[in-house]
């Protein structure tokens, strides 16, 4: 049994094609930092999103970009449910992609999708060892739970590797060498990234809220008044 455990909902919004009218781009979630810490969010979710269903008379999932438009007032109480927990994301901004090659095709663009998660992470990290969440000493199980709509079944295959990478080899580009995240002493940790079905996870259901409020307010030029892990792209 690892020292930390870390599990990671994530969920998407807007898109990075070069046809769709809005530039911005979401990608993000929800941490919890023990099963305990998943499983209460988990409930307390379940309890809340029911009598957001009953009061609407509403069957079935409720998916954010109805409740965005027909009743932000009970999207709102349900991301404000969420705000104990520490939530994360990653925006893009298509029009300040330099090398705008990278994202014309399906396949770049899921490489870029990766590239995003994969700083977002680090970000993450880097914040939790300067508050002391996390040292080097521990070992670490990293669970990151993404909806299976936003790629295809094998489509994050290669971010296990990318995060491992970034948080104990390091890289190199044509400017200088990129440490990783633990530079000195490398800890053992266990990355597993799986896919869920929204209709069947709450937590995947939170994530959605949480995006697409965050892609709405970048729209629209609002400021994001709670705080989350950020990373500005490109």
């Amino acid at each position: 049994m690892a020292d930390k455990t870390i599990l990671i909902y994530f969920d998407g919004a807007g898109n990075l094609h070069e046809n769709d009218p809005s530039s911005h781009f979401i990608l993000g979630g929800y941490v919890f930092f023990s099963y305990q810490e998943r499983d209460s969010a988990k409930r307390e979710y379940i309890k809340k999103s029911k009598a957001v269903r009953n009061k609407i008379k509403h069957q079935g999932e409720l998916k954010a970009k109805n409740l965005a438009f027909d009743h932000p007032k009970e999207q709102t109480k349900l991301i404000r449910l969420m705000n104990k927990y520490q939530s994360m994301y990653v925006h893009v901004d298509r029009s300040k992609i330099y090398k705008r090659e990278n994202i014309t095709e399906k396949k770049h663009i899921n490489n870029y999708k990766v590239y995003c998660m994969t700083l977002l992470i680090r970000e993450l990290f880097q914040q939790l060892l300067f508050k002391n969440i996390i040292d080097d000493q521990q070992s670490i199980e990293l669970k990151l739970y993404i909806d299976q709509d936003k790629r295809s079944t094998s489509g994050w295959y290669e971010l296990d590797e990318s995060i491992r990478k970034e948080l104990l080899v390091g890289k190199y580009n044509y400017l200088k060498d990129i440490k990783p995240v633990f530079d000195k002493s490398k800890p053992e940790i266990d990355i597993n990234v799986q896919q869920f079905n929204s209709e069947c996870e709450p937590l995947g259901q939170s994530a959605d809220m949480l995006v697409n409020r965050l892609w709405h307010n970048y729209e629209n030029g609002v400021d994001n008044k709670f705080f989350h892990i950020k990373k500005e792209m490109p």
